[in-house]
């Protein structure tokens, strides 16, 4: 039995090889389909509302962790930029009278240093100098007088013991940690903190918190020099 195969003749155009092959791709396959030419237009597949959705968000969330991450970042460094002796405000000698001279300088280290917004939060406190802090200033050596003026507002404003750089802790009376609190016999409880944040040896600012709120910056001294009177 002999099955003949009809002939099928295709012409093909040169400028249009494809629909050539799309032409015998229909003629072969039982079904009816649908022969697009090249420049047929096809609808468009909708999207699903859904998944555009969840993409959006997705890229939200990314976005908004990539902007905290920045942000940590900027304060880490404004941190670092405050806690730089170079970075703070350096006032001119203006007064004859050391105190008078040390009060402007830490007016003046308070209103460049902390922003306006911020100054109703952390004011400066009522304070006095101690019968030995001026001449402490002079015979500190190893830190700048920008250094410690930029402690003393920290103390001052409240600040110091929210800065774990600043390592607050109380005076005592004797070296070890169990020994009783350094209370002076007007009541005023002994105080210290580094001068330099984040630095092994630092020296130290002590003070005297007095019974009425008031602070009394008592001396600038290396970090093994407890003495306060």
């Amino acid at each position: 039995m002999t099955t003949r195969v009809a002939t099928q003749w295709v012409y093909v155009d040169r400028a249009r090889p494809e629909r050539a092959v799309q032409t015998i791709v229909a003629f072969l396959r039982p079904e009816p389909v649908t022969v697009w030419s090249s420049t047929d237009r096809r609808q468009p597949i909708p999207s699903d509302p859904l998944f555009e959705a969840r993409k959006g968000l997705a890229e939200a969330r990314a976005r908004i962790s990539s902007l905290t991450a920045e942000r940590k970042r900027l304060l880490r460094n404004l941190t670092e930029l405050r806690s730089c002796e170079d970075y703070r405000y350096t006032s001119t000698a203006v007064y004859a009278d050391p105190a008078v001279q040390f009060r402007y300088e830490i007016e003046q280290h308070w209103l460049h240093t902390l922003p306006e917004k911020e100054r109703d939060q952390c004011p400066l406190t009522q304070y006095d100098l101690g019968p030995d802090f001026l001449d402490s200033l002079k015979t500190l050596q190893i830190v700048g007088r920008n250094a410690v003026l930029t402690a003393a507002v920290d103390v001052l404003t409240g600040q110091a013991s929210a800065k774990n750089g600043r390592r607050v802790h109380r005076q005592r009376v004797g070296r070890g940690g169990s020994t009783a609190p350094l209370v002076r016999a007007d009541g005023a409880v002994g105080w210290r903190c580094d001068i330099r944040s984040n630095t092994s040896a630092a020296p130290r600012l002590l003070w005297w918190a007095l019974p009425d709120s008031r602070i009394e910056l008592a001396r600038a001294a290396v970090h093994d020099d407890h003495a306060m009177r």
